[in-house]
């Protein structure tokens, strides 16, 4: 009886279970960290990536190769979305969320294989990761405000120093830092914020890079409706609409039968009619610049430019919607008032954008933007490239988005950390010791999430053609030296004492032992900023070196790849689910043979 129901319950179809599937999972996404890996450092390699249609895309940018992969493994798939969740939440990390989590997760499968619990490694892992996070936030960032003013500088140059733009990068840090420090606006809360979106990014073939600049305004792609428009808008009042100015056509599945000509010239008039009554409706608001995402005619195009209005159609959305919250206005989808259409169609003037000007530059042989300066509501730029072909725009496109996200972040969070490895390895230090000094089985957690943190700043040494183990050996005798110092203080040489804050660490009742504390904490703080310098294969101080990235970068890396490893590792059977079979006689009901 037990058995005749196991057989209904029974799931069907292909299934894993165990190590097996652990261990599936783990060549899974170390297949994806393959993908990327060579990319990784200020010298990491690019990939050249090409579809099936025959497109072809040159980048070594993380989050752009793992988004064309087009994995079916679910576990691949997982770490694809992780990376995608942290470009999209920080603008970088993205090559170091894949790494760590592709060799962590290989170093707890291998733990599960000798037999301790996932329940146990993922403890420990759950621990290393707040012990990770309070480390970083007490002791290893510096605020934005105790530094120099060129920190945003060089903040922005270590996020494009593995572009391809390496060579202007001085040239694009201005303009990046420059512009993210003049869209600066405030929330309700009166908290500084520095939109992103502010910011918008045009490409221009066909001139140098060098010549690539900022300007005043949001821009977008687009030239006048009519050249008898003007070119230049004082005092912009606009309409943003997201509908057509133009005849009516009928809809699909509409007929209208006429039976004679004046029939069908009453009716064109009609549509001839109703669309005047449109454009006159909108210009009634006292709008001098009009903005649609869809076409205007012939017919409301004169009403337009005898107005003396700017018309510019075939607006992309996103730059509306962008427009709009700049300028304080609103985008119209239709001219239907609350009650009904016809006799009641209304438009508002309140949802009208205001700006200083409007205006269509040149930028190109053949080439026209849409210039909004002076927006109402928040600041605007528009970072121009240039280049020599779209291929290599796409890539510098990609680079300086990448950076701008970076300079906000910063700006934002206002705290950086040391790059080149530094918070990497004395992360991995650190917890290495407290793993060292625990009884528990969690200790296998821990010492395995150091372990993985190595796997970076090795992974730059061997991009750069150094040898690996020779640098990260030097690099980690550097930061024992001060963890060693600090823990020479603690009761029992506990490493514990990172987790507590400066002042609890430099307080003691004696004069005497304040002064061993103070010298062992400058000892701890001239070492942990210690990083690799993969131009020279030599390691130096990557904080005084101007190697700075946003301190959120590296606390959301960490976190979204141990929150991505527990959750493959509690993955203990994998089932490939098969469609039931059905009955030939359901598909056929009638019993025949077809």
């Amino acid at each position: 009886m037990t058995s005749h129901f196991a057989e209904q319950v029974f799931l069907p179809g292909q299934r894993k279970a165990g190590q097996e599937v652990r261990d599936d999972l783990a060549a899974a996404a170390s297949g994806v960290a393959t993908s990327v890996r060579s990319t990784y450092g200020p010298v990491g390699c690019d990939k050249l990536l090409v579809s099936v249609v025959g497109d072809v895309l040159i980048t070594n940018d993380g989050a752009t190769i793992v988004s064309h992969l087009s994995e079916k493994h679910p576990a691949a798939r997982h770490i694809i979305e992780a990376a995608g969740r942290q470009d999209e939440e920080v603008g970088d990390g993205t090559t170091s969320v894949v790494l760590l989590t592709a060799d962590l997760l290989q170093r707890a499968t291998v733990l599960v294989s000798r037999g301790v619990h996932p329940t146990v490694v993922i403890s420990g892992l759950r621990n290393a990761s707040k012990k990770a996070l309070k480390i970083i936030k007490r002791h290893l960032v510096k605020s934005v405000d105790e530094l120099e003013e060129k920190t945003l500088l060089q903040v922005a140059s270590t996020s494009m120093s593995s572009k391809i733009i390496g060579s202007e990068v001085e040239l694009f840090s201005n303009i990046v830092v420059k512009a993210m420090q003049s869209v600066k606006s405030k929330t309700a809360s009166g908290d500084a914020i520095y939109p992103v979106k502010a910011v918008s990014i045009l490409k221009c073939p066909g001139r140098p890079i060098a010549e690539s600049e900022l300007l005043n305004g949001y821009g977008f792609p687009g030239d006048r409706a009519s050249k008898l428009m003007p070119n230049l808008v004082n005092g912009a009042k606009i309409a943003m609409l997201d509908f057509d100015l133009k005849k009516k056509r009928l809809g699909m599945g509409i007929e209208m039968k006429v039976e004679n000509a004046e029939d069908l010239e009453g009716m064109q008039e009609k549509e001839s009619e109703m669309a005047i009554a449109d454009v006159k409706l909108v210009l009634s608001s006292g709008c001098n610049v009009v903005m649609t995402t869809q076409g205007i005619d012939d017919l409301c195009m004169q009403y337009l430019v005898r107005a003396g209005v700017l018309a510019v159609r075939r607006v992309p959305k996103s730059d509306l919607k962008r427009i709009a919250k700049a300028t304080g206005g609103e985008v119209v989808s239709s001219l239907a008032s609350d009650i009904g259409i016809g006799e009641d169609e209304v438009f508002d003037a309140s949802t009208l954008g205001e700006s200083e000007s409007v205006s269509v530059e040149e930028i190109g042989r053949h080439d026209h933007i849409v210039l909004i300066n002076g927006c109402k509501n928040t600041a605007a730029r528009t970072i121009l490239l240039r280049g020599p072909n779209l291929h290599l725009l796409d890539e510098i496109d990609r680079s300086v988005h990448d950076s701008l996200c970076a300079v906000s972040k910063a700006l934002t969070k206002k705290f950086v950390v040391a790059g080149g490895g530094a918070v990497e390895t004395c992360l991995s230090t650190i917890i290495s010791e407290m793993a060292d000094h625990m009884d528990s089985k969690e200790a296998v957690g821990l010492r395995a999430f150091a372990e993985s943190l190595l796997s970076l700043p090795k992974q730059l040494a061997t991009n750069a053609a150094l040898d690996s183990t020779d640098l990260i050996a030097a690099l980690q005798a550097k930061h024992h030296e001060g963890v060693a110092a600090l823990c020479s203080i603690s009761e029992h040489g506990s490493p514990e004492i990172f987790l507590e804050k400066e002042s609890h660490i430099l307080s003691a009742p004696e004069e005497e032992e304040i002064k061993l504390r103070k010298a062992a904490f400058k000892k701890f703080k001239e070492t942990c900023f210690y990083g690799l310098n993969v131009l020279t294969g030599e390691v130096r101080n990557n904080l005084m070196a101007g190697v700075l990235e946003p301190a959120i970068s590296k606390a959301k890396t960490i976190k979204t790849a141990i929150d991505t490893v527990i959750q493959l590792l509690r993955v203990d059977e994998r089932v490939i689910i098969q469609p039931p079979k059905q009955d030939p006689r359901q598909q056929h009901p009638g019993g025949g043979m077809m």
